[in-house]
């Protein structure tokens, strides 16, 4: 209603500075629910999923999917790295739906495929 307008009204002239944190902390404890997104953020802040919107870019430069993908590709590289895991299996673990579409954004911001990354990562400088 009109209250919740005229709150969401005064955070566009005047933004929270605890936004920001409370922003990256629903993307710290979210990255692994394959059910994180805009909406649930939007519902934690009390505002217009529009506004969450603008917020996150005003304070990160990025948008939501974005921030949210760097974040579970992050942890993605240290499943890689520390565990033999499948690919399946780390792209359930950091909150993607399947491993087509981690290996397609894990390749997008890392520049190699997962496998890759991997290998490559592997190999011993001094044989």
């Amino acid at each position: 209603g009109f209250v919740s307008r005229l709150a969401e009204l005064r955070a566009v002239g005047n933004p929270q500075p605890g936004h920001a944190a409370r922003i990256a902390d629903y993307i710290q404890r979210e990255a692994a629910s394959p059910g994180a997104g805009i909406a649930g953020l939007s519902r934690e802040l009390h505002l217009s999923a529009s506004r969450t919107s603008h917020l996150i870019r005003r304070h990160f430069g990025r948008g939501f999917c974005d921030l949210l993908n760097e974040e579970r590709i992050r942890r993605a590289k240290v499943l890689l790295l520390s565990t033999s895991d499948k690919l399946a299996a780390i792209a359930a673990a950091t909150g993607f739906c399947d491993e087509y579409h981690f290996s397609k954004v894990f390749r997008k911001q890392t520049g190699q495929p997962p496998g890759q990354f991997r290998k490559i990562a592997h190999v011993d400088p001094f044989p």
